[in-house]
Parts: C-alpha cells; structure tokens; sequence
C-alpha cells in the first residue's frame, strides 16, 4: 500500500511540472501579433470609465509586448514588431510593467517612450 502512495504522489508531480509547462507555453500565445497597418489604432484615446490603461510588458529579440487593461473586460494582449516601433527604453520580457501615457499626467515628470507614425507620443513616468 505505501508504495502505490508513492507511485501515486510521484505521479502527481509530473503532471503538475506538464501542467506548468503547458500554461507557460499557453501564455507566449496571449499576445496577437499586430501588423504595422494597425499600430496607429491600437493606442487610442479612450474615454471609457472601464478602461484602465496602455501598458509595455517588455521586449525580446523580436517583438515589444503591450497590454490594454479593462475593468470588467478581458484585457487584450498585442505585441509589435520590433522593426515597426522604436521604443526609448526597451526591456526585457517578464519584468515589471511600465504604465504608458497618451498625455502628460498633472505633477509627473515624463519621457518619450516611443512615437507613432500619427505624431502621437506614448510617454511614461521619468
């Protein structure tokens, strides 16, 4: 009887390292590549009380990844070739996520994180 218990408890811990391992793998997905035909339109002046803001989650060998969070609503996940937008500060991916700005906030002092081919700044606290 013990061993099946062991057998049974080893078991168990494969399937959560397979578990980890396939959520981790589900996450790289999350982020729906969007074309350079889109970028402008993706960060918009939105006046909705549900939306909470633009944020950069970091960059990699190829891509910058962003989020647009919501209140009620699923976030959605986008990430930006690198040779479509230049950024001041890129990251890397998996750090601590950086609230970007359309407009100068009152009593902060900010920089340029990156220009849109619009003339629209995306800033982010110095």
């Amino acid at each position: 009887f013990v061993e099946m218990v062991k057998s049974l408890i080893k078991f168990i811990g494969i399937l959560q390292i397979i578990f980890v391992f396939l959520w981790l793998a589900g996450c790289s997905d999350r982020y729906t590549p969007l074309p350079k035909a889109k970028i402008n339109g993706a960060f918009v002046v939105n006046s909705s009380p549900t939306f909470v803001g633009y944020f950069y989650h970091g960059s990699d060998k190829s891509h910058h990844y962003f989020v647009s969070k919501w209140k009620f609503e699923g976030n959605k996940f986008f990430k930006i070739a690198n040779d479509n937008l230049e950024v001041s500060r890129p990251m890397p991916i998996g750090g601590k996520e950086i609230r970007l700005y359309l407009f100068p906030q009152k009593d902060k002092t900010h920089m340029v994180f990156s220009k849109l081919e619009t003339g629209l700044e995306l800033l982010i606290e110095q």
